[in-house]
C-alpha cells in the first residue's frame, strides 16, 4: 500500500529511485541466481547501473563490490554471448577465479580455446588464468602447440600464435 502511494505522487519525470541495499541480501540474491544459472540477472546486479557509486550501466552496478570467489565462471560461460564476456570480466574484478571453481572437467581457458573465444582467452589470461593447460607437453611452447593443432586438424589456430607473438604467453 505504502508503495503504491509512494509512486502515485512520483513528480513526473523520476527516472530513478535511490536507495540502499544491504550487503547481505545482495550477496545472497547474487548466490541464488547463481545457483539457478540466470546470468543474465547476475548481470544487471553486476552491470545494470546504479549502486551506491551511480554506475553508469555497463559500467557497474548494485553489486558491484560484493566478493565474486564463490561464482564458477567456468559455468558463466554458458551465458549468451550478450551477457557472457562484460560479466565473466565484472566477475573476475570483483574477485572470481580465473582458474574456475572447479566446476567442470576443462577450465575456463580450455573452455575458451575449444570455443575459439580468444578475445575470452585474452581477458583470463590478463586476470591471472593459469595457460599451462594449453600446453599438452613439458617443455613445449604455445607456437608449438599451435603447430601441433595444425597438423592434427588441418587449421591454424592463428590467435593461438598471435597470442604468443603479442608477448601475453611468451613463456610457455
Amino acid at each position: 500500500m505504502f508503495l503504491m502511494h509512494f509512486f502515485i505522487f512520483l513528480e513526473d519525470g523520476t527516472s530513478s529511485i535511490t536507495c540502499s541495499v544491504p550487503n547481505p541480501i545482495l550477496e545472497t540474491l547474487v548466490k541464488q541466481l547463481v545457483e539457478k544459472r540466470t546470468w543474465d540477472k547476475l548481470h544487471v546486479l553486476y552491470l545494470g547501473g546504479g549502486g551506491p557509486q551511480r554506475y553508469s550501466p555497463g559500467e557497474g552496478g548494485l553489486a558491484t563490490g560484493i566478493d565474486a570467489s564463490g561464482i564458477p565462471i567456468e559455468l558463466v560461460l554458458d551465458a549468451g554471448d550478450k551477457y557472457r564476456v562484460p560479466l565473466i570480466g565484472a566477475l573476475l574484478e570483483n574477485g572470481a577465479s580465473s582458474d574456475g571453481l572447479g566446476k567442470r572437467e576443462k577450465s575456463p581457458i580450455e573452455q575458451a580455446v575449444e570455443n575459439e573465444d580468444y578475445n575470452m582467452v585474452v581477458t583470463l589470461l590478463q586476470h591471472n588464468a593459469n595457460p599451462a593447460c594449453l600446453v599438452t607437453k613439458t617443455g613445449d611452447s604455445l607456437l608449438h602447440e599451435a603447430l601441433k593443432q595444425t597438423f592434427a586438424t588441418g587449421r591454424f589456430p592463428v590467435s593461438l600464435c598471435c597470442l604468443y607473438f603479442a608477448g601475453i604467453l611468451c613463456d610457455l
